[in-house]
């Protein structure tokens, strides 16, 4: 087998919505137009407003062309990274991407807010989580690495709130590498908080099978060439297949343990990312509008629940 590009693929695939192709960057998607179980105080349906969340794969390889149109038609002002410091210095990026950010004079900012510390993001801390992604349990793997996740991600939650509860229009996106792990469950415990029902944030979470695919090759052959999943490439491939997935029953599992150990995404935000109430009604009269029927995932409104 050839050694893989030291760096991920550039070329991404054509999507149809709710995903947005830019070139240079992968799994880009907009949040909005998700139901909501909360209603307006006349009882009428809500749903999540459309480009003001969105999420992707690391953008720090977009030209500075590309990163003007993502802040002049879709409104992004605020990237919000959640990778840490090892894998940022790993990419290579970091010198070109704030030159590119810059070069926006002050129209697009990077809020660096990492899950986990280096020392959190060490190989062998690493190689846990790897191990957890690519179990033979499969969905309580996931379970696993994500409840590490949500126990780390108590700041990068909070600056999320902070920043979508601005009295402003201008957006936010969360990103990690691959825009799958991390990045997915900050967007859960959001979601989860402004009552869209965990099936459709299992459902919207999974759409990174798709945002995904033109990465898929690539980590899928770093693991494998890592060792991750040890020497023999036969034995190795099959969990490294199963680490790069995004299965819908994964986020429902995950959102099934965090009521368990948290009762709600909402308790779970206020406990680990000390966001108050204030800061939550803020952030729910902001991106809670009139329910549409424009996003993809946008099902029937049933067993909704007044605010």
């Amino acid at each position: 087998m050839s050694l893989p590009p030291s760096q991920p693929p550039t070329q991404t695939i054509e999507l149809p919505p709710p995903f947005i192709n830019i070139p240079n960057i992968a799994n880009l998607r907009d949040t909005g137009g998700l139901p909501s179980t909360i209603t307006s105080s006349s009882g009428a349906p809500l749903s999540v407003r459309k480009q003001l969340f969105y999420r992707s794969a690391d953008p720090s390889r977009l030209s500075l062309p590309s990163l003007q149109t993502l802040n002049s038609t879709h409104g992004l002002a605020t990237i919000v990274d959640l990778r840490a410091q090892p894998e940022i210095e790993k990419a290579g990026t970091l010198a070109s991407w704030e030159q590119t950010l810059a070069s926006t004079q002050g129209a697009v900012t990077r809020n660096w807010v990492p899950v986990f510390t280096a020392e959190e993001y060490s190989p062998d801390k690493v190689a846990v989580r790897f191990a957890d992604y690519g179990a033979d349990d499969g969905v309580q793997g996931f379970v696993r690495a994500y409840e590490s996740i949500l126990e780390h991600a108590g700041r990068p939650v909070r600056a999320v709130f902070e920043r979508l509860a601005a009295p402003d229009d201008r957006a936010v996106l969360v990103h990690c590498s691959g825009g799958k792990d991390r990045a997915g469950c900050v967007v859960a415990v959001v979601l989860g908080t402004l009552g869209v029902p965990d099936e459709r944030i299992a459902e919207e979470y999974a759409l990174t099978e798709k945002g995904m695919s033109s990465l898929k090759g690539y980590f899928i052959d770093r693991a494998i060439r890592g060792g991750t999943f040890g020497s023999d490439e036969k034995v190795a491939r099959p969990h490294a297949e199963r680490m790069v997935g995004a299965k819908k029953e994964a986020m429902a599992a995950t959102l099934e343990m965090l009521r368990k150990r948290w009762g709600s995404p909402e308790q779970y935000v206020k406990e680990v990312a000390g966001v108050d109430d204030e800061l939550i009604i803020a952030v729910r009269s902001k991106l809670l509008v009139p329910a549409t029927a424009s996003h993809p995932l946008l099902v029937g409104s049933e067993n909704r629940a007044s605010l």
